[in-house]
């Protein structure tokens, strides 16, 4: 079985090797007698070549494995996307593309969690199936925010954190939907994804695309067409700014309703399928399960900011702009430790 991982990145020199440590764990733990490559597509401009001497660094370093560099000089992530698969189908017999963030950090094992939930799908059912870890942000105590801030700002920092991580906790209700951070799926699968210039992100359109391919057979024998496995997950930083923590979330807002248009016939069944208390969509929001009071407050005012930023969206559509893709400066360091996890 060959697996090509991709790795789409911009301007992540500083980071990268770090980025790349982690999927070189994850390698490591997977079976022998897999063949695995790493496709990193740099995207736009490097400053100073900066991301491709570091990758080409850490290829040096850890000679036995297979690393390839590839560049697209027009920005976007669905056009560096596409790159690696326009790589994977030149190379012989890829069987299945896991894609990365190159910020992501996993627990242990869940790149061999996800592809051989793909090989036992693919075995048993013969279906298009896109797999992905669970979306989990880090959670930082107040300590944390102490150490490095003073304190009025300490403290405005840590309540703006346990508001804005309530959907991504550990133990919260995970949506259906398949997020780009940790996602894969059999290259023959795989679809080309739309032109940046439309404002449909990447996760946002695979997870429709598959839902829409798979809805007979979802509603005809149960079998989902997105899954996360247990023991898959994907850690997250979470912007400390609100500012970058807003444009995050407007661009997320616009990527999902763009992608909804996109499939406006399906529109009412994936609107259906990915219901969630926490739904950017709103006719896809649930209500939330039973909490501890202090959750039913946090939801809340989670929920304020969330539809702010939605209606920011719908503005933002309706006078035709596409959110560029840039990095986050305050969710590329990742401070983890297992009291944050």
């Amino acid at each position: 079985m060959r697996l090509l991982i991709g790795i789409p990145t911009i301007e992540s020199g500083p980071y990268i090797s770090d980025s790349l440590m982690r999927v070189k764990g994850e390698i490591d733990l997977c079976p022998n007698d897999w063949d695995i490559i790493i496709v990193l597509c740099i995207n736009g401009e490097d400053h100073n070549n900066e991301t491709v001497i570091a990758v080409r660094q850490f290829f040096k370093r850890f000679t036995y494995l297979k690393g390839f560099v590839i560049t697209e000089r027009h920005e976007g992530k669905n056009k560096a996307i596409n790159r690696i698969v326009k790589f994977a189908n030149k190379i012989n017999h890829v069987d299945i593309v896991h894609f990365f963030d190159d910020d992501v950090y996993l627990q242990a094992g869940s790149l061999s969690v996800n592809v051989k939930c793909l090989l036992e799908m693919e075995e048993t059912n013969h279906k298009p199936i896109l797999v992905g870890s669970s979306f989990v942000g880090i959670k930082h105590t107040f300590s944390f925010f102490t150490g490095k801030y003073r304190l009025f700002d300490a403290i405005r920092k840590w309540l703006f954190h346990i508001i804005i991580i309530q959907p991504y906790l550990l133990q919260a209700e995970k949506p259906l939907f398949c997020e780009g951070p940790s996602c894969g799926t059999f290259l023959k699968y795989m679809p080309i994804l739309p032109d940046d210039s439309l404002g449909i992100t990447d996760d946002c359109f695979l997870s429709n695309y598959f839902a829409v391919r798979g809805k007979d057979d979802f509603l005809q024998h149960g079998i989902y067409p997105t899954i996360k496995p247990t023991n898959s997950v994907a850690y997250v930083e979470m912007a400390i700014k609100y500012k970058d923590w807003k444009s995050q979330q407007i661009r997320i807002h616009a990527g999902i309703e763009r992608a909804f248009n996109y499939f406006s016939e399906e529109r009412a069944f994936l609107e259906k399928y990915f219901s969630w208390s926490y739904a950017f969509n709103i006719k896809s929001r649930k209500r939330p399960s039973s909490k501890p009071l202090r959750r039913f407050f946090l939801y809340y005012i989670y929920m304020l900011l969330h539809e702010n930023n939605r209606k920011t969206a719908e503005v933002m559509i309706k006078n035709g702009i596409v959110p560029s893709w840039a990095t986050v400066s305050s969710t590329k360091t990742l401070f983890v430790s297992e009291e944050t996890l």
